[in-house]
């Protein structure tokens, strides 16, 4: 996508609250649309049109960071999608449902039966909720077990480096 923003001052009420809650549900959007990158069109500038003054992530005057900032970062930063070991491979992972309640079924496809695989869970902000070691590649089942609703970053992988990452909505 090559931008987007918003809450439109034009249309909808307007508080740093409601602006970064509308933050969070456009990229929950994208991401369940499959879209891998999106350019949230004004971090800060000069302008006259009081909706694009209000919707920028750092307050025009003051250039103090809106909450909205903070959640878009939390989403840019996250250490899921920064490696620290090599990325052996680009798969993803795909997620039957998605968004999960009860349970998700992992599908990684093309990894050799025989690879013996380590799930990380990383919540929004980039902090590991859960290791799962000893997995398979063909169709895991996570369990929630007493996660909490939000977006989660997914990370698979073997004893040479990353082999497949995927991003999981819990409702």
């Amino acid at each position: 996508v090559s931008e987007f923003g918003g809450p439109n001052m034009n249309y909808e009420p307007y508080s740093d609250a409601y602006q970064a809650d509308r933050l969070y549900q456009y990229i929950r959007k994208l991401d369940s649309l499959g879209i891998p990158e999106a350019y949230y069109f004004k971090l800060v500038e000069g302008t006259d049109n009081l909706a694009h003054t209000n919707s920028g992530l750092i307050d025009d005057t003051t250039f103090a960071e809106k909450p909205a900032y903070a959640l878009f970062r939390s989403f840019t930063s996250c250490p899921a999608f920064v490696p620290e070991q090599a990325v052996v491979s680009g798969r993803q992972i795909r997620f039957f449902p998605n968004p999960m309640y009860d349970f998700t079924i992992l599908e990684m496809q093309d990894i050799p039966r025989s690879h013996v695989l380590t799930l990380t869970l990383y919540n929004s902000g980039g902090q590991v909720v859960r290791v799962l070691r000893g997995i398979f590649p063909d169709h895991y089942r996570l369990q929630r077990n007493h996660l909490p609703s939000g977006s989660y970053f997914v990370k698979v992988s073997d004893g040479k480096g990353i082999v497949a990452r995927g991003k999981l909505i819990i409702e």
